[in-house]
């Protein structure tokens, strides 16, 4: 369509220009008639032309013959189209097209930040992304130029990231792999998984990243912390995912969990997880996790003894209403927390939009480094041939982004460290240092914390024991406890450990931006 416009547009100029020329000669013309005329020639037929259109009029020259006259006329009412036509001009220079036109033009050697959609995420991740780089250009679609004309005018050796962050998932994806064949980066909202990466995409999962975040920052408080999630949904269902493989802290651990809401597909999806954790009271050394069923209020003792409370519901409405009801007839020891973009002055809220669409989370820059840190280090200390990290499958990717995310909590049991932290070089250099030095005991209970967290990955994506390893079906001989593991194997749980002494690159600030 915009070609269409622009080709109508060009025979309208050319047809008016013709007019104007034809209406010249005519006027030359009509006045020749007359022996007292000004208006013999072109150049003063142009002079006459120039000043009534532009309604100057100064007099000096006037048609003399009533042709001339008409023409005259013509020119009088043709001055209000070029009036019109000036004011346009001025309009379309000042808030069209024309001026963010200039603007391209100046930023095609800087890096471009470029969002398909305006929606809220687009503009908070846009003003980060501003404040954090201001070297860089931002620019939206249809503002007013489509992704092919904001494309066509980048400077073909110029760095640039596509965004696409609408709400429409699946739209994200097709839109997504129109553009990817283009020598730029994409990053794409979308919870789907690619069994292979493309070179030039990075997708953003909202559920993970949101229980990643938390964790994060809210890691468990002891090893026999009660922990009470109110709720159900994508998000409800990725922070208890993650939950068990974080607070993997101690071997005789006994995390408490207990589940109010919706979570019959999570357990579902889930069919294994009696290797894992007990479902009633059990040994230490296992987590326990109760499901109550979807009315939480007929537990009100249970939501009273907890340690803390996720509320975190599929509808901000029902976490609202759930978390009304729960302040107005349940009283509680432990501390709320609820995911809701909206301030609660009894609760502490987690996962709303401006903490999620963020640089450093959106582009995924040091969960993705210290996951191909991982394994990098690990290529280095096997012999035989090893994948890059852009040729892992799905899975082995997962297995590195999980580890990469126990890291933390690594740093924590061997510093001593409550709550949550930011790894820094120095910091892990200091964890590592304490292994190097931890003797047998020590290193015999951290062997054991890393193949708890390693069988848990395992259990949660539905791996199960066999003699000989498949992971078609996915069986493996080593999901057996620790005790029942060959010496050599025990000792493998070791490289978990001292990667922390070279994990290279990670910011020494809190926050390390995007450059």
């Amino acid at each position: 369509m915009t070609g269409k416009r622009v080709k109508n547009r060009t025979v309208l100029i050319v047809l008016g220009i013709a007019l104007y020329i034809a209406l010249l000669f005519l006027l030359i013309l009509a006045e020749s008639a007359d022996s007292e005329t000004q208006i013999r020639s072109l150049p003063a037929a142009f002079w006459y032309s120039i000043t009534t259109l532009t309604t100057v009029g100064y007099g000096d020259i006037v048609p003399m013959t009533t042709a001339g006259k008409a023409i005259g006329i013509i020119f009088q009412l043709m001055s209000l189209g070029v009036l019109a036509a000036l004011v346009g001009l001025a309009v379309s220079v000042f808030s069209g097209r024309f001026l963010p036109m200039v603007r391209l033009r100046m930023n095609r050697g800087k890096k471009w930040y470029i969002f398909a959609g305006q929606n809220e995420r687009c503009r908070i991740l846009a003003k980060a992304l501003k404040e954090d780089s201001p070297e860089h250009f931002v620019i939206f679609e249809n503002d007013p130029f489509t992704l092919p004309e904001i494309l066509s005018r980048k400077r073909r050796d110029g760095k640039a990231v596509l965004f696409f962050l609408e709400d429409n998932m699946p739209e994200n994806e097709r839109r997504s792999r129109e553009y990817e064949k283009n020598d730029i980066q994409i990053c794409c909202l979308s919870s789907t998984e690619p069994e292979k990466l493309s070179e030039h995409m990075i997708r953003f999962d909202p559920y993970e990243n949101c229980a990643r975040i938390y964790w994060s920052k809210h890691p468990a408080e002891g090893k026999s912390e009660k922990i009470a999630v109110i709720g159900g949904g994508k998000y409800a269902f990725a922070l208890l995912e993650q939950a068990f493989l974080v607070n993997v802290i101690d071997p005789e651990q006994q995390i408490f969990y207990r589940l109010y809401g919706d979570f019959e597909d999570f357990m579902n999806l889930h069919p294994y997880l009696d290797q894992m954790m007990n479902r009633k009271d059990g040994d230490l050394g296992r987590d326990r996790l109760i499901y109550v069923g979807k009315e939480w209020n007929k537990d009100l003792t249970g939501l009273r003894e907890a340690d803390r409370i996720l509320v975190c519901c599929e509808q901000e409405e029902d976490t609202l209403l759930t978390l009304e009801t729960l302040f107005r007839y349940c009283p509680l020891k432990g501390k709320v927390q609820a995911r809701i973009s909206v301030p609660f002055d009894r609760a502490e809220i987690f996962g709303n939009i401006r903490e999620l669409y963020t640089p450093e989370h959106v582009l995924k820059q040091t969960q993705n480094q210290l996951a191909i840190c991982l394994h990098e280090q690990y290529r280095a200390g096997v012999s035989g041939p090893v994948p890059e990290w852009k040729d892992l499958g799905a899975f082995t990717r997962r297995s590195n982004l999980a580890a990469a995310d126990h890291l933390e909590t690594k740093v924590r049991i061997l510093t001593g460290r409550n709550g949550s932290v930011k790894l820094t070089e120095e910091l892990c250099r200091e964890a590592a240092r304490i292994f190097g030095d931890a003797g047998e005991k020590d290193r015999l209970l951290y062997r054991k914390i890393e193949h708890m967290r390693w069988m848990r990955f395992h259990v949660l994506n539905n791996w199960q024991y066999a003699p000989v390893r498949n992971d078609a079906e996915r069986l493996h001989p080593m999901l057996v406890p620790f005790d029942r593991l060959s010496k050599e194997n025990q000792v493998k749980d070791d490289l978990a450990w001292k990667v922390l002494e070279n994990m290279t690159g990670l910011p020494e600030s809190e926050y390390n931006g995007v450059k």
